[in-house]
């Protein structure tokens, strides 16, 4: 069956030789380009892909906007992002946005298209591949609703895979509420709380909550038959009839279980009448036995009633002895609180902050403070007038609102910022705490106010401050990402022409292999754009130096990564630095990794690298070792050179720049001929030790 593709790049050129490529080699696969989102936007519309293919980086809407938009169209053709821009947060936001795969440009043409090629056969497969499960399962989703009776199952993860109709009927719960939810949520409806059902317990049995909740009637290998007794959530009892067991794939695996019920309440309810009606009988003629024997006894229950009488009189003698001392104590109590009291006053009354208790805006107490806060003459003339006229129209609604609601609810509002205007038209602002309390028996209000005016005007100050650093920041922001903008457009646009003149030299070589001398010269030419390719890299890295605020980095994990990107299979790594932090730039990992390729490169025959960590003289020495061919003395301070070496000449210059950005220095001190040493001496306080938790 052949495979529609559709191609979208802004580069021309790379559209043209990945189109010949996939053509030439896969010929199951059909190609359709377009060379930007919007175009592949329209054709879709009208034309169905088996997957789309497409750039990162292009005007108008890159790779991963063009992926939100299908998306968000509901298109579930895969999707595969093929871009030169190798950076890891971009693979990240293309696969978590529901990219089938991301691949980077810039490799070798022939593996690189072989790669898509695989990239979108597999990609294609698994697509139809779901396609067709869920029609199966939709069939018996459908089959399964129809029953008449009740069922229900889950995977072997514990999460619900059917409700059908009549579960439905049954419990008033509706399918969608409850379909993909796991920790026994389907229970809730029967038990009002979560625990295993009879599904989950031929899952993973347990006898003790297997008898707690069922009457097990029958067991068949993994089929249980019970009855168990359930409350739904209209509050009646249902009594169910209940039979479970395991499902099985094809190839035996258990992959869930599966539970039909059946209501048999009415059927239980007619036998349990008879039962009852026949104990009823049988309770009848016990209870005229026991009517004589009560008889007997009602005349001794008598003379016991008479004798509790008397010890009841004189219970009631000693329990007014105890009133009148209760009597007492109230007494004492009130005096207690009448002091209390009294302090309180006091206290309240030396209180800087003005103290008002009011009922509906009715001024009951007011303290020294708050008459010099609203400039009353006398208590009697701050208590004639209403608390609400030194409010302006909208502070007072707000002010009596929530009073009202400190009065209904008994809760406390504090730091409730106002305003109040004295008599004399002196507008100041004011902090308030509003809390209930009870003046005389009745309930009230209690607020107390502050006078913010120094407060407000120290903050106006900080937030014209704050606005300036905010206007000089986003200008020098503005400037940073204009010039990162015009470097990076540069940058992708070379690399785009730079990986067409990779894949034409390529083909050209497949086309002159009869002609050695012009295969000598594409070789050259071949050699020259990998060496430009590499450069430009290298100005994408150095530009990241310092691009980001340094952090705490574990040397073990961070080697670890450098490692895995190395590729590096026949060599032996040890690593002693367990627990050892540093703070450099976030490219630390980089510069491990340029220390393992010139390991690899330069070193010969290195079968073992190990860097660990030692200290002196207050700093931290992180060594790294291989047992290669090592540095000659003279080549020692010239190979952290920019362009020295025999390959680009950039890793070590690369590897010194980023550690000096947190004052890190390097140097190569081992022994020619016995194996490469290059020492990084961290400062003290750009180091630490951090104990891990093991588990």
């Amino acid at each position: 069956m052949s495979i529609s593709v559709l191609l979208v790049d802004d580069e021309p050129v790379l559209l043209d030789l990945a189109s010949t490529y996939l053509t030439q080699a896969a010929g199951d696969i059909v190609i359709d380009t377009v060379d930007s989102g919007s175009a592949a936007l329209e054709k879709i519309r009208h034309c169905t892909f088996d997957a789309v293919v497409s750039d990162y980086e292009m005007p108008g809407m890159n790779g991963i906007e063009l992926l939100k938009k299908l998306k968000a169209d509901s298109s579930t053709a895969p999707f595969i992002l093929f871009t030169g821009r190798g950076r890891e947060e971009v693979a990240i936001e293309a696969l978590n946005n529901g990219a089938a795969f991301y691949l980077q440009k810039g490799g070798e043409a022939r593996a690189q298209f072989a790669e898509l090629i695989h990239k979108i056969r597999e990609a294609v497969r698994r697509d139809r591949a779901e396609r067709a499960a869920k029609e199966t399962s939709r069939r018996m989703a459908d089959i399964l609703n129809f029953l008449p009776d009740p069922v229900i199952a889950i995977d072997d993860a514990g999460k619900l895979i059917v409700w059908n109709r009549a579960m439905e009927e049954l419990t008033g719960v509706l399918r969608g509420d409850l379909l993909g939810k796991g920790n026994y949520e389907y229970a809730v409806p029967f038990y009002g709380k979560r625990r295993p059902l009879l599904l989950d317990l031929v899952l993973h049995p347990d006898e003790q909550l297997l008898t707690d909740g069922y009457t097990i009637k029958k067991r068949d290998g993994n089929l249980l038959i019970g009855e168990c007794q359930i409350t739904l959530p209209d509050g009646k009892k249902r009594m169910l009839w209940v039979k479970a067991t395991r499902l099985h794939d094809a190839d035996g695996k258990v992959t869930g279980a599966i539970e039909i019920l059946r209501d048999v309440t009415e059927r239980k309810r007619i036998i349990e009448e008879r039962k009852r009606a026949r104990q009823k009988l049988q309770k009848k003629n016990e209870e005229i036995v026991q009517a004589n024997e009560r008889l007997a006894e009602t005349e001794k229950d008598l003379r016991q009633k008479n004798e509790e009488l008397g010890q009841a009189f004189e219970e009631i003698t000693t329990v007014e002895e105890e009133l009148r001392q209760t009597f007492s104590e109230l007494q004492e109590s009130h005096r207690s609180l009448r002091e209390s009291e009294e302090d309180y006053r006091l206290l309240v009354e030396s209180l800087t902050d003005a103290v008002v208790v009011h009922t509906d805006g009715r001024i009951l107490y007011g303290n020294p403070a708050a008459l010099s806060l609203f400039k009353s003459a006398s208590y009697e003339h701050l208590m004639q007038g209403s608390l609400w006229s030194y409010f302006g129209n909208g502070c007072a609604e707000e002010m009596m609102a929530m009073s009202r609601q400190v009065l209904d609810e008994g809760c406390v509002i504090p730091h409730l910022g106002s305003r109040i205007m004295r008599p004399d038209g002196t507008v100041v602002p004011v902090e308030i705490t509003l809390c209930p309390t009870r003046h005389r028996g009745i309930g009230a209000v209690l607020a107390v106010l502050r006078d913010s005016t120094e407060r407000q005007k120290y903050e106006e100050e900080i937030r014209a401050q704050t606005r300036d650093l905010e206007r000089q920041a986003k200008a020098l922001a503005q400037a940073n990402r204009t010039i990162t903008l015009m470097s990076t457009v540069t940058r992708h646009d070379i690399l785009n022409q730079i990986s067409a003149l990779r894949g034409y030299l390529s083909l050209g070589k497949l086309l002159a292999t009869d002609n050695t001398k012009l295969l000598s010269y594409m070789e050259r030419q071949e050699a020259a754009a990998e060496s430009i390719y590499h450069h430009i890299l290298f100005t994408r890295d150095y530009k990241e130096i310092g691009e980001r605020d340094p952090e705490w980095q574990d040397v073990r994990e961070t080697f670890s990564r450098a490692i895995l990107r190395s590729g590096a299979s026949r060599v032996r790594f040890e690593i002693d630095a367990t627990g050892t932090e540093i703070y450099a730039d976030h490219m630390l990992e980089k510069v491990f990794y340029n220390l393992i390729d010139n390991s690899l490169r330069h070193g010969g025959h290195v079968t073992i690298i190990r860097i660990s960590v030692s200290h002196r003289e207050g700093s931290l020495i992180l060594t790294y070792e291989d047992d290669g061919a090592g540095v000659p003395a003279a080549e020692k301070e010239r190979i952290f050179r920019r362009g020295y070496g025999k390959n680009t000449g950039l890793g070590l210059f690369l590897a010194r720049e980023i550690l000096a950005i947190t004052g890190i220095a390097i140097e190569e001190n081992g022994e020619p001929g016995k194996g490469g040493r290059f020492t990084m001496t961290v400062p003290e306080g750009a180091y630490r030790c951090v104990k891990k938790e093991t588990g």
